[in-house]
Formats: structure tokens, sequence, C-alpha cells
């Protein structure tokens, strides 16, 4: 499905951090047909599932805002499969507004890239905190910087957008589309993500 080994990857992951431009367009270039591209969707929720729930296990006191996966893992499945869905047809459907050349199938592969991008880089996060908890808060921020600079670079080559500025006000646009589409889904799943009342 995809010609590259993990190695190849993981060194795809990396290179995204200071060359998102020319990673996204070699992405873009894999051959996968909309079931695959389901399947990856798929695999990389349970890999993420697993991932959370080991590190509930390893994690004594998870963090203000972390997901209870105690609750099961059935609504936080379509949570995070819906999440790639909707990211999807928001980047696609905001492409189409203003003109955008990129198909639904390449903002799909867009976000799947993004997502597994964030999945590694997210790693840097309980490794800091192992260090202090100021380091784990820089690692935080980072990681939500890196993912920014992506997404509008990523968008501007899917889309073949050249104005960088208009891009950007579009991404955080919609964000908080994103935000609140994700606000009535957790509703609707009656997930409590653990974020105590002030």
């Amino acid at each position: 499905m995809i010609p590259l080994s993990l190695s190849q990857l993981l060194h795809l992951v990396l290179q995204s951090v200071h060359q998102p431009k020319m990673v996204i367009q070699q992405v873009l270039t894999f051959t996968l047909t909309r079931k695959q591209l389901m399947l990856l969707s798929l695999l990389l929720v349970v890999v993420g599932l697993i991932a959370g729930l080991l590190l509930e296990i390893i994690s004594p006191q998870p963090p203000e805002g972390a997901m209870n996966l105690s609750q099961g893992v059935g609504p936080f499945f379509l949570l995070q499969f819906a999440g790639i869905l909707i990211g999807a047809g928001l980047v696609y459907a905001g492409g189409q507004l203003f003109k955008g050349k990129g198909s639904f199938d390449d903002c799909l592969k867009m976000v799947l890239w993004l997502s597994f991008v964030n999945f590694v880089l997210q790693f840097s996060i309980p490794l800091a905190t192992l260090f202090s908890v100021s380091l784990a808060v820089m690692a935080f921020v980072a990681v939500i910087l890196i993912s920014l600079v992506q997404i509008i670079a990523y968008v501007m080559v899917v889309h073949g957008f050249t104005r960088i500025i208009p891009v950007a006000f579009g991404v955080f646009g919609g964000l908080i589309i994103a935000g609140i589409l994700f606000k009535t889904l957790i509703a609707m799943l009656g997930i409590d993500i653990g974020m105590e009342p002030v």
C-alpha cells in the first residue's frame, strides 16, 4: 500500500518538521484507493487507542483533560475515526470553497499523515515529563506549533494555494468549526474527557 518501510516513514516524520511541503508532496504520490485509506484510518485509530491505554496504565495520575479510556474504547474509537473523516471533509470543503484543486482522497491522505506525525511527536511529551513538568509543557507547546505550521503548509500544497495569510485564516476558522463539531460529538457519545468543573 505504502512503498516505504517503517524506518523510512519515521524519517519522513522528522523531515516534516522542517520541510512539510516537500514531505506532503511525497505523501500525495502514494497510490492508495479509498478503501485502503479507510483501512489506514482504522489502523491509525486502533494504534492510537492502544497507546492511550498503555499510557493510562503506566501513568497513575492522568493529566486533567485526558480521555478516560476505562469508560470503554468504543466511544473513543468512533470519536477518533469520525475526527479523521471530519478533518478531511473540512479541508476538502474549505478548498472547494476557494477553488482549491485537492480531491477528497488527497485531503484524507493529508489528515492521515498529519495524524501519524502528531502521534509520533506526542511521545516527546511523556518522555519530557520524566525530566521536569516545565520541559513537558515546552514539548506540548512545540507539538502544537509544529502541527499548526504543518496544517497550513499541507493545505497550501494539497489545494495549490500560494498565499499563506488567507490559508492561515482559513485553517484557524476550520479548527474552530472542528472544535464545535467535536464538542457536539463528545456530548452525543456521552464521553467524559476528565475535565473537572472549576
